[in-house]
Order: C-alpha cells, then structure tokens, then sequence
C-alpha cells in the first residue's frame, strides 16, 4: 500500500475500463454485505433465533440508527486525513477485514443464549458491523467522486459499480437459500450452523471484493490537499453538516432519499416473506425471482445512465422514481403470481438504479459546486450525511416491517398464515411503499441543478479559485 500517489489527469479526462470496473467491484463487497442484512436479518431472527418479530425489527432500528451517526463521523474524519497514503483508500483496507469478520457473528445464533442476552448478542454485534461497514463504505462511496472530474465518467463509474452491487445482491438474495440447504444438510439438518457457513463464506468474498478495488485503483487517489494547519483543520463536523444541509439542491437528494429508501427497505424486506408465504415459491424459485431481478438491473443500468448523460440526472432519476411509485400502487390491484411478480419486480429495478446511478451522481454534482456555498471543500461529509439519511431509512423500514408484521399477526410457527396476514404481506410489498416514493416525487422535481447550471456554477467556482471577487448573488440563485 505504500505507492506514491497520482493525481487524475484532470476534468475531462477519462478513465480505463480496467480502473472503472476495478472500482466498481468493491461494489460487489458493499451489496453483499448490506443486502444479505436486510433481505434476511429479520428473517433470521425471527424463524430461525427465536426472536419475536417487533423485537427483531427494534434490534434492526437501534443498530442502523447507531450507524447513521457514525457516518458523518467517518466523513469528517476522511475528509481531513493527512495519511500520505490518501484519504480514503486507507480507510477501506483497514476496515474491510473486521467487517467481514462481524458478518459471520451478525448470523451465529448461540443456542445456548437465552433470550435476552441472545439480543443483547445480536444488539452489540449489529453495533460493530454498521459501525466497520461505515469505515469502508463512506470512503468508498466519496472515491468514486473524486477519481475523475468528467461528469460522464462519473454517471459511468456509477453505472459500473450499480451493476456490481447487484451482483453482491444476487449472491445474497439467490445464493443464500441454496447454500443454507447445501451446508444445513452438510452439517446434519442444522440450519444454525448453516447460517454461519453461508456468513463466513459471504465475509470472505466480502472482504476479497473490497481489496480488488483498492489494488485496481493504485495510483488514482488523490492526496491530501493541507500538509499543514489550514482553514479545513478548524472545521468540524457539525459546521461542515450544517453548511451542506443549507445546500438547496442537497437538502432535495436528502429528503428523497429518505423517503424512496423507506419505501424500498419495505419492499425488499418484506419480499423473502411474500415468496415464501403468498406465493408458495420454493428455495429453487426464490433463487430464480431474484436472479432474474439482478438481471433486470444489469440491463436497465447502462440505459438509464446513457438517458442521465443526455438528458441530466435529476430526469434520469425522475424516471425511474415515477416508474417504481406507479408499479407498487399497480400491483397492490393486479394479482401477485409467478409471472407478474417478474413484471413487478422491471420497474423495482428501473427506481433501485435510479438511486444507485442517477441520485449518486448528483451527490457528486454538488459536491463539485458546494465550495460556492460552504467556502470549504467536504465531499466526505456530503456523501456521509447522504448515507445518513439511507441509514435512517434502513432502520425507520426494518423497525416498520417488525411492527407491520407484529400488527398483521405473523406467526413463523403456525402451519398455515390467515388470509388477514397474507393480505398484510402484500400491503407491506406494495401500497405501502408505494405512498412513501410517493412523498420522495417533489424532492427531486425541486432539485435545481441542471447540466447548464452545473457548468455555471463551475465556471464561477474557477473564478473563484483564481481570486476573483464573485457577487455571492450569482450563484445563492443557482444553488
């Protein structure tokens, strides 16, 4: 890890293929590990840990909760890192281990544990996955903003690392039945040790992926900008979060992204639920529902990312968020089968890729213009307080499916489910998440920055650079 490092040619310039994908594998890391959490968490609490439903989803809204605050924290902290080294790519090496390491302790299920210090395990264990997930995932996410200064390899670095995170949820959502059956039966019909097998394997590729995407990307980081005491040093955490959050095209992304993900962590919780109880799916099915979504994925990412470079991202994601808020409403009357839930799932895909691809992108738009505004550079803390608001999302959806589920009676012992928890089931899949992308529509409708009013504002930020005095009145209008 001791390279020297190289700084990107410069705005216009593009990137290989190799350092694009390179990059885009760490991707692979981040989807599995989030993924698998909250696909099958509370899934693994509740059927096979013995934990009740509205307790599993109270563990799942505490620990997520814990994580949205260390995110801006480790923003901060990467933002002003003086490692020669760089100052994100340290920050992923160091933390991708441990991370891979609390994977396998998130699904061991100690059956020795009584309840309550079983949730005291699961509680503490929670705490430190989010809290290593954030060390790596922050950086992460900040890096790819700050390889090249071309906006369109950026909506491409975005592009590359949407289709990997999805490989990452393919190998959670498909490969995680199929080889909890292979090692349960491996280890004598106990699915416990078979939780712990799939964990340990997933940590591995987990924390494999990650240092892929740091030895693909040697030489790209840029280093750090002060070697002394500076301007940056004096800022904190909560003047730089506060001054970004004054940001009008921001506070739009943020406010979106809470309520699409609240909508999109119901849906995608709820739906090991749906395959499982509503339509009879069986382990080789289920496997098949969401291969088949990924595939979807890969395929509507690169289109929509050639839309997002011609016609902008804010209509980019528009797109895809009116296409999922149509879809979830459409099918709480269209009937859920085998063959529809495929058609559902299309336009899921279309708004998932909207937010990995399109809303990104945008985070990194305003990262490029916010020193107009702020005086100071900070993209950590912007792409941190942006994972802040996924992190509430996570954790208000997960503790509202454990409520929802609580509510609609689900019971993971009965034999049979009534018709009164199936129809919940369903609600939980559709018009539920439906009504809060609805509420996510106006956000990005408001959001300000168009092709022609980024490159504005960056003509200015050189003016500005230069030492020319600017009329702050210029640009407060833009932004």
């Amino acid at each position: 890890m001791g390279e020297p490092m190289v700084r990107d040619p410069g705005n216009g310039a593009k990137l290989s293929t190799g350092t694009k994908v390179g990059y885009g594998v760490g991707s692979l890391g981040e989807g599995l590990a989030y993924c698998l959490f909250y696909l099958y968490f509370i899934f693994f609490l509740t059927d096979f840990a013995g934990i009740n439903p509205a307790l599993a989803g109270t563990i799942s809204l505490l620990a997520v909760l814990w994580d949205a605050v260390t995110d801006p924290l480790i923003g901060h902290l990467s933002d002003h890192s003086k490692n020669p080294k760089g100052k994100r790519r340290p920050f992923i090496a160091k933390a991708c281990i441990p991370l891979g390491l609390m994977i396998f302790l998130l699904f061991t299920d100690w059956s020795g544990l009584n309840t309550g210090l079983k949730v005291a395990y699961f509680f503490v264990i929670n705490l430190f996955f989010w809290l290593f997930f954030t060390a790596v995932d922050i950086p992460y996410m900040t890096f790819g903003g700050e390889i090249t200064d071309n906006p369109d390899e950026k909506i491409k670095i975005r592009s590359y690392a949407t289709i990997f995170y999805y490989i990452g949820f393919i190998i959670a959502a498909s490969g995680t039945v199929v080889l909890l059956e292979r090692f349960a039966a491996l280890a004598g019909g106990n699915y416990q040790k078979g939780w712990s097998w799939v964990a340990a394997l997933f940590g591995l590729i987990t924390v494999l992926s990650y240092y892929i995407s740091i030895l693909t990307t040697r030489g790209t980081e840029r280093p750090p900008e002060n070697t002394d005491t500076s301007l940056s040093e004096k800022i904190n955490i909560f003047k730089s979060m506060f001054e970004s959050f004054k940001i009008k095209p921001y506070r739009n992304l943020w406010f979106y992204n809470l309520f699409f993900n609240i909508g999109l962590i119901f849906n995608t919780s709820v739906l090991i639920y749906l395959f499982t109880y509503f339509l009879g799916f069986s382990e080789v099915m289920i496997s098949i529902a969401y291969a088949a979504y990924v595939v979807m994925i890969i395929i509507v990412s690169p289109l929509l990312g050639k839309l997002s470079i011609k016609a902008g991202n804010r209509i980019g994601l528009l797109v895809s968020l009116v296409a999922i808020t149509a879809d979830y409403f459409l099918f709480k009357i269209i009937p859920l089968t085998g063959v529809s839930i495929f058609i559902m799932q299309l336009a899921i895909a279309l708004g998932n890729v909207g937010f990995f691809v399109c809303s990104y992108a945008m985070v990194y738009e305003v990262a490029g213009v916010s020193p107009l505004k702020t005086g100071f550079k900070n993209d950590g803390v912007l792409m941190a307080f942006y994972q802040f608001s996924y992190k509430i999302a996570t954790a208000i959806g997960m503790w509202l499916v454990g409520m929802f589920l609580t509510y609609y009676k689900y019971d993971a012992t009965a034999m049979e489910l009534s018709d009164f928890t199936l129809n919940g089931i369903r609600n939980m899949a559709t018009v539920i998440p439906g009504i809060f992308c609805l509420i996510a529509i106006p956000f990005v409708i408001f959001y300000t920055l168009s092709p022609a009013s980024l490159q504005r504002l960056k003509t200015l930020l050189d003016r500005k650079e230069k030492g020319e005095e600017i009329d702050p009145e210029m640009y407060k209008r833009v932004l």
